[in-house]
């Protein structure tokens, strides 16, 4: 048994042993995600917190802001160093809402993505569209749930552990 099946063990009782390798597993592939992300970041000149921002924006975007700092958990003067910088390097752009002119938000410049980071990513995604690809229409309905079920898992995490931080209690 390694030291991380034991932590897991012991830190909840009653876990078995596939369900401690199911963690690990999880554990190291947060990891690695993380890495990737470094990894793409210093390809194209930024680092990881920025691409983080920029995938974030492409996933839910246009964004204002605040909601790019809510979403990756810097603060709004902090994020907005980020923005200014991947605007300059045109990563980003800012637009007025046409609704309300004080409000601004930010989109990806699909130009720029496509050329730079997509390339990046793609040789993955193909690969992971194949592996999904590979079962049958059942085991991928259950593959997607159980993805979309530990995203939200995820989720409630970073929110409970958000809520915990004398850093955000303080300010």
């Amino acid at each position: 048994m390694s030291s991380a099946d034991r932590q897991i063990r012991s830190a909840v009782p009653g876990v078995t042993a596939e369900e401690a390798e199911f963690e690990q597993l999880m554990r190291r592939q947060a990891v690695m995600s993380m890495a990737l992300g470094q990894a793409a970041a210093e390809v194209v000149g930024l680092n990881a917190t920025q691409l983080n921002c920029l995938n974030l924006i492409a996933l839910d975007g246009p964004l204002t802001a605040g909601q790019v700092a809510a979403g990756i958990g810097l603060t709004t003067a902090s994020t907005t160093a980020i923005l200014d910088k991947l605007e300059a390097e045109g990563h980003i752009v800012r637009e007025r809402d046409p609704q309300d002119r004080r409000r601004v938000t930010v989109s990806i410049n699909m130009g720029k993505g496509l050329e730079e980071i997509s390339p990046l990513f793609a040789p993955l995604t193909l690969a992971r569209t194949r592996l999904l690809g590979s079962h049958s229409p059942e085991e991928t309905e259950l593959i997607l749930e159980f993805v979309r079920k530990n995203t939200q898992l995820l989720a409630e995490a970073v929110e409970r552990l958000r809520a915990m931080s004398p850093r955000r209690k303080s300010s």
